[in-house]
């Protein structure tokens, strides 16, 4: 039987996010210097089986890493450095509370879909607000979440914006991984699905026959072979350039700044103001407030506490959006 390190493998659905209008801007960044500190998804007691969720958070602190470092965080650093999400000048997250949120089973682990679907709708926490500590055992880590910690992550999922697509899939040529990986990498991490093929901590691993992936990493290089940071020692592992590197899903996170409205917007409402919200708010900016901006107006003052929570913005909300 194959070795389950986390990873529930569903497939593509229908429904998963296509990055579309999203703007996407080449960046072609060396990814490495900005990939987290290390940490392991077990314990000398346990394994988590939290592979997607470990990993993902790599990708996101990656990019955010990098974001901060040319300075287009600044606006967002006071509600940051309030949230504690950022140690010693990188972003540090809280991988229990994404694995246990999602969903994530003991000895089973979990779907990337739910993994990130979760971080988009619930947000994120520091690494000191729900930890991982290496003396817990495994009914510990997988205790129930504080019900103010969504609070607080609902704060975080509003400073920034997530959205993805598949780069590579079952459907991509084996000697077509490598460039296409090469060319997604100009804009963001990718977050990877893979085998264990028997060479996986070898200096550089390579290839077998497996078809099913089973792990879930970060890449944050493909010039000639895949580099990547895994949550088992060794963390940085290469990859040989054919070596099965099945799915790869590029994550594109983007910064929510804040936002001055100089009047009250509502359904019906048209014009530039409405198209700062719509871009803020991650729907198309049409310029047209609609039902699609009226719904996510709601959910920015539900995430917020603001009530009553009926789609219009007006004096608390612009107030909040501006903070």
């Amino acid at each position: 039987m194959e070795k389950n390190n986390g990873l529930q493998w569903i497939g593509q659905r229908d429904t998963d996010w296509v990055l579309g209008d999203i703007p996407q801007q080449n960046l072609n960044v060396y990814w490495s210097a900005f990939i987290p500190d290390p940490e392991v998804q077990y314990d000398p007691q346990f394994d988590t089986y939290s592979c997607a969720s470990f990993s993902l958070t790599n990708v996101i602190e990656t990019r955010l890493n990098y974001l901060l470092s040319v300075g287009a965080l600044n606006l967002l650093l006071p509600k940051l450095n309030d949230l504690g999400v950022i140690n010693e000048g990188k972003f540090n997250f809280s991988d229990r509370f994404v694995s246990i949120g999602s969903g994530t089973k003991p000895l089973e682990g979990n779907s990337m879909q739910a993994v990130i679907d979760f971080v988009r709708k619930n947000g994120l926490v520091s690494e000191n607000a729900w930890p991982f500590l290496q003396t817990m055992n495994q009914t510990e880590y997988f205790s129930p979440i504080k019900p103010s910690l969504f609070t607080l992550a609902k704060k975080m999922k509003w400073a920034m914006n997530i959205a993805y697509e598949w780069v590579i899939t079952d459907q991509t040529k084996p000697e077509n991984r490598l460039s296409i990986a090469q060319n997604a990498l100009k804009y963001a991490p990718l977050w990877l699905a893979i085998p264990i093929c028997p060479t996986y901590k070898e200096s550089i691993a390579q290839t077998c026959n497996m078809t099913k992936p089973q792990h879930c990493v970060e890449c944050y290089s493909a010039d000639t072979v895949f580099k990547i940071l895994d949550q088992y020692i060794p963390f940085n592992k290469t990859l040989a350039a054919d070596y099965p590197v099945l799915w790869a899903m590029k994550v594109v996170v983007t910064p929510r700044l804040p936002i001055t409205l100089t009047r009250n917007l509502f359904f019906g409402c048209s014009g530039d103001d409405v198209k700062t919200l719509q871009s803020f708010l991650g729907v198309d900016a049409t310029g047209w407030f609609g039902p699609m901006t009226r719904a996510k107006v709601i959910e920015y003052q539900t995430d917020m506490g603001i009530s009553p929570a009926y789609g219009v913005v007006g004096p608390i909300t612009r107030a909040s959006l501006a903070r």
